[in-house]
């Protein structure tokens, strides 16, 4: 289950990602990150606001099993995150999209998303959101 917490939806976020997401590869959630109106950034700075932690090899040398992004997202006091919430920002913007947001969220991201869920392979336009939507409540049944 998600970690509870809930990001503010009408805010820019500046987001950082650690680990290995499970849901889908970075370069997806970096796309859908920006398509939302906020930013990606490939390390942790003061401007962050936001660390999405996915999962971490284990590494024997460092007991507390912390990368350095999370070290520096716990020194600056940001937000940290876990891939559930991820998606709980995610779903949120996917059900609050404008008709035009809609179509360039179809334009930008059927393909991709279409490689991830396979359900999604040859949805039409018209139901595309909707069974993305379905897609990640059925594999993060949280909502």
């Amino acid at each position: 289950m998600g970690g509870g917490i809930i990001l503010a939806v009408n805010q820019v976020h500046h987001f950082v990602i650690t680990g290995r997401l499970q849901t889908f590869k970075r370069d997806i959630a970096i796309q859908l990150i920006e398509l939302f109106g906020s930013h990606y950034q490939p390390f942790v700075s003061t401007n962050t606001t936001v660390l999405v932690k996915g999962f971490s090899s284990i590494d024997l040398f460092n007991v507390d099993n912390q990368s350095k992004k999370t070290i520096a997202a716990q020194q600056y006091d940001i937000t940290q995150i876990n891939e559930e919430d991820f998606i709980l920002w995610v779903l949120y913007h996917l059900k609050h999209l404008s008709s035009n947001q809609e179509r360039q969220f179809i334009q930008r991201m059927k393909e991709p998303l279409s490689n991830v869920f396979l359900e999604l392979d040859d949805c039409p336009d018209n139901q595309f959101i909707s069974m993305v939507i379905f897609s990640l409540e059925k594999h993060y049944p949280i909502v």
